[in-house]
């Protein structure tokens, strides 16, 4: 018997895998790559995930953890994603990544984002040598949901943190915090 979160979670990382410079990134090539490791409904099991897999700064190279509520998959195509977007941070400090990606985390499974959690799809920590990036990603690319998003998301990594949301399928940054 554990204590029971809000919404269930589901649990990812990315397999390594070399590329070739003629290789094009595809759905297939990207799930291939994506391997689901825990579904959790409770504290308990959320730290029993997190207190077996590495933290950010002990990832060699390349790697990536996703946190995304349970049955929307990590993926830009996935219909709760489609029409919405993710606030990213990027950040080459080491001394403080580790703490952000948890408060991420716990603020995700938490609903630290109260009555906007329903627009929360899941949380990206992406591991590039010597630079990291987590992204929250969201349904929506409404300014009134996505603001308060990103607000919420400062507190937690940090009044310093420069934040910029841009929508899946798109590089044009529309917003920055």
């Amino acid at each position: 018997m554990g204590h029971d979160l809000e919404y269930p979670w589901d649990f990812y990382v990315t397999r390594n895998k070399k590329k070739t410079n003629k290789q094009k990134i595809t759905l297939k090539a990207w799930e291939e790559r994506l391997k689901k490791i825990n579904t959790f409904k409770t504290v308990e099991d959320f730290w029993h995930v997190y207190n077996n897999i590495k933290v950010p700064t002990d990832i060699k190279g390349r790697g990536d953890y996703f946190l995304f509520r349970e049955g929307i998959l990590p993926e830009w195509e996935d219909p709760r994603n489609a029409q919405g977007g993710a606030w990213s941070f990027k950040t080459e400090h080491l001394e403080k990544i580790n703490e952000q990606w948890l408060n991420s985390e716990l603020a995700l499974i938490g609903c630290q984002f109260l009555d906007l959690s329903p627009h929360i799809c899941g949380a990206e920590l992406s591991v590039r040598v010597n630079r990291f990036r987590i992204a929250i990603w969201t349904d929506s690319i409404e300014e009134r949901y996505i603001q308060s998003v990103g607000l919420k998301l400062k507190d937690i990594l940090g009044r310093e943190a420069i934040l910029e949301f841009r929508k899946h399928f798109d590089e044009k940054v529309l917003f920055t915090l």
